[in-house]
């Protein structure tokens, strides 16, 4: 019985990994849907659950409640968690969140703050940087000249574990490498697992996928002097799918 379990679970996860194999022939642009703000909960580790606000209960509660705000929030805001090396506090008490490309990260965040956190985002219509530092939470510049978000949400989809895990190994050499002031964080689900591997920077808002081992130097290239990899854009997250395609149709 436990062989026949086994055997299920391994068939789920091969059906799982190969339905999301995507042709690289086909055109990815204009497959990003559009944001203003991108929220990342700073975590210490990268094996998140499928659903990774259920990673404790902290991050169930932040989720609930920013997802049940009545505000423009949420609706103008995607959520995700990315893999901190430099976390070293206890998650279940409070959290670290980014946002991008805005370029602030508040810390301290706790549920007893997090609700008057949420207002003043409300009361300053979304302004982040008109909220203010406080003595339950503390506000830091982002300094870096380029932020990835590369999709390693193994949970979700096996290519983003292998593939994403790939180029983000391969992407942290190079920019170690080359002395660039460049942060690469593992990150969960982003959507359109079928385009493994899936990167996001910052803070032009560029999407990226089908990247591998094979082209992952030539797009560092590229990323690093300003260009776009016109294969491999998905879309800009400030557009709507039809500017993604009128923007990119100026390159082809």
């Amino acid at each position: 019985m436990k062989s026949l379990l086994k055997l299920n679970s391994i068939n789920n996860q091969l059906i799982r990994c190969y339905s999301s194999i995507s042709s690289s022939e086909a055109s990815i642009a204009g497959t990003v849907k559009y944001y203003k703000h991108h929220l990342l909960v700073h975590t210490n580790e990268s094996n998140w659950p499928k659903r990774a606000f259920e990673t404790n209960e902290l991050t169930k509660q932040l989720f609930r409640k920013l997802s049940l705000n009545p505000s423009q929030l949420m609706k103008e805001s995607k959520l995700n968690f990315i893999k901190d090396n430099e976390m070293q506090d206890d998650q279940n008490t409070s959290i670290n969140l980014s946002i991008l490309p805005l370029g602030l990260k508040f810390n301290n965040l706790t549920l007893e703050n997090i609700d008057h956190w949420i207002d003043s985002v409300a009361k300053n219509n979304l302004n982040f940087n008109n909220i203010k530092e406080e003595s339950d939470w503390k506000i830091e510049r982002i300094s870096y000249d380029k932020i990835g978000l590369v999709c390693t949400h193994n949970e979700v989809d096996c290519r983003c574990g292998t593939t994403g895990v790939q180029i983000f190994d391969r992407l942290s050499e190079l920019i170690k490498q080359n002395n660039l002031n460049y942060k690469l964080y593992k990150c969960s689900h982003i959507g359109g697992h079928k385009y493994a591997g899936n990167l996001v920077s910052y803070p032009d808002g560029h999407w990226y996928g089908n990247l591998n081992a094979d082209n992952i130097d030539s797009f560092f290239e590229t990323w690093t002097q300003g260009g776009l990899m016109v294969d491999n854009w998905r879309g800009n997250h400030n557009f709507s799918g039809e500017q993604q395609l009128k923007f990119i149709s100026q390159y082809q």
